[in-house]
């Protein structure tokens, strides 16, 4: 891993958490924190444990389309690793990518394919993530709730520039073939080819896939929720608000910080207060959530700890 990048990700995180700390007292966030119903937070943890499991259950899947059978226990524990680098790098990006080379090493398996692998599945999960995105608006339009966000103007001839631009780039790549020249590169993407060819061929297991990324993006959208049930002292008009907890975990999820930290932060005091969450609340309930988030990744540290140890 890039040591300035992950240098950078740090500076980021602690500027983003200093713009949200000079909004909100610190003091008034440590006295909503004390006044928090644990309970609420044991379901966040449970329900962040499933999701986390979930994932291994559709990695499973996507590895045994390509023919890699391998023990269901050890595909899930290596999904805990995912979870861990997750957390304290730099998103999935990175984490899907030391999963695989600490798997491979474990297993004594191809990193290519497994990297392959990680790859089609965020992509199927991705393609989940997008019909659960949809699934949200639709309710929210159906229901004919008010989004109180004002969405910036921009010139329309600054997106089509950029649209041009990048696909300019992507024509140019394809032309004259750039990345094919670069040997490690165009064993990844002909490895990827293959499995997504596989994949194709077996519809079925590529729906479960997608629905299995669905369902994993409501429970992951839900932990914040369930933190943020935890330090409310009053209600809130929750189905409104059911956009606002998808978008919070995916600009999380954004490889520019560690972990997300600072921006689930900054997201939630601007997104959460929009309904009148008010600003110690929603600081407060994202650091919880920070909070379950580091507990499960102490959980996949061991449990790399200890296959070190073993192998």
């Amino acid at each position: 891993m890039n040591k300035k990048r992950i240098a950078l990700s740090i500076l980021f995180s602690a500027i983003f958490l200093f713009i949200v700390f000079s909004q909100v007292p610190f003091k008034e966030v440590m006295d909503v924190l004390k006044m928090a119903d644990f309970s609420w937070l044991i379901i966040a943890v449970a329900v962040l444990a499933a999701t986390i499991t979930l994932t291994g259950i559709r990695w499973d899947q996507v590895l045994q389309s390509l023919h890699l059978r391998l023990p269901f226990q050890q595909v899930i524990r290596a999904t805990w690793y995912g979870h861990f680098f997750n957390t304290i790098l730099l998103g999935p990006a990175a984490g899907d990518v030391l999963k695989s080379t600490l798997f491979a090493k474990e297993r004594k398996l191809s990193l290519t394919e497994l990297l392959s692998a990680s790859w089609l599945d965020r992509l199927l999960a991705g393609i989940g993530s997008v019909i659960f995105g949809i699934l949200v608006i639709v309710f929210t339009l159906a229901t004919k709730q008010n989004i109180p966000l004002e969405i910036p103007k921009t010139n329309p001839w600054l997106f089509i520039g950029i649209v041009s631009l990048i696909l300019i780039l992507f024509l140019t790549v394809k032309r004259y073939k750039f990345l094919d020249k670069i040997k490690i590169i165009k064993k990844l993407k002909d490895s990827f080819v293959k499995a997504a060819t596989k994949m194709y061929n077996a519809p079925r297991k590529a729906i479960f896939v997608i629905l299995l990324g669905c369902l994993g993006q409501i429970l992951l959208s839900s932990v914040l929720a369930w933190t943020l049930a935890s330090v409310l002292q009053t209600n809130l008009p929750w189905m409104q608000m059911l956009w606002v907890f998808p978008v919070i975990a995916m600009l999380s999820t954004l490889p520019i910080s560690i972990g997300g930290v600072g921006i689930r932060e900054g997201s939630s005091l601007i997104l959460l207060g929009t309904y009148g969450v008010s600003k110690p609340d929603a600081v407060a309930a994202s650091l919880l959530c920070l909070c379950v988030y580091w507990l499960l990744a102490a959980i996949g540290g061991i449990l790399i700890l200890v296959g070190n140890k073993n192998s």
